[in-house]
C-alpha cells in the first residue's frame, strides 16, 4: 500500500520517511546512470535523470535490510574513467552484489554514509 507522497520519481511507502537525497553517477560500467540517491528509513533509491544518463538511466532499488556493508571511497579509488575522481560510497549486499556511487562535488558523501550507517545499526531502547 503506497501513501501519497511523491517526490520526482520516490513514492514514499507505509512508515517510510525520507533522510536524505544526494546526486550521484553510478561509478562502474558503461552507460552510466546518473540521477537521485534517495536514503530514507527502509531503502535506497536512484531515480536516473534520462537526460544527463543520455536517455540510458537505470533505477536502482536497494533494501536497507539487503546491506552488508557501507564504505566511503576517496577519490580516484573504485571508479572507471568518469566515476573515478569523485568521492564514493562503497555498498556490499549480503547476496555479494556491489555498487559504488560517484558523488557531485556540490554533495556530502560522508553525511551520507554516515546517514545510511545509522540506519544499519540496530536500534535499542
Amino acid at each position: 500500500f503506497l501513501i501519497g507522497i511523491c517526490m520526482a520519481g520516490l513514492i514514499l511507502n507505509d512508515n517510510e520517511n525520507m533522510i536524505r537525497a544526494s546526486w550521484v553517477h553510478v561509478a562502474k560500467g558503461f552507460p552510466q546512470s546518473v540521477g537521485k540517491l534517495y536514503l530514507t528509513n527502509q531503502r535506497m533509491l536512484l531515480v536516473p535523470n534520462q537526460i544527463l544518463s543520455i536517455g540510458f538511466g537505470k533505477r536502482l532499488e536497494i533494501f536497507l535490510t539487503e546491506i552488508d556493508k557501507v564504505q566511503h571511497l576517496g577519490n580516484f579509488e573504485g571508479g572507471t574513467l568518469v566515476g573515478g575522481a569523485g568521492q564514493k560510497m562503497f555498498i556490499k549486499l549480503k547476496d555479494g552484489t556491489m555498487h559504488t556511487f560517484s558523488f557531485w562535488i556540490t554533495e556530502n558523501v560522508l553525511e551520507f554514509c554516515s546517514l545510511c550507517e545509522d540506519q544499519l545499526t540496530p536500534k535499542t531502547d
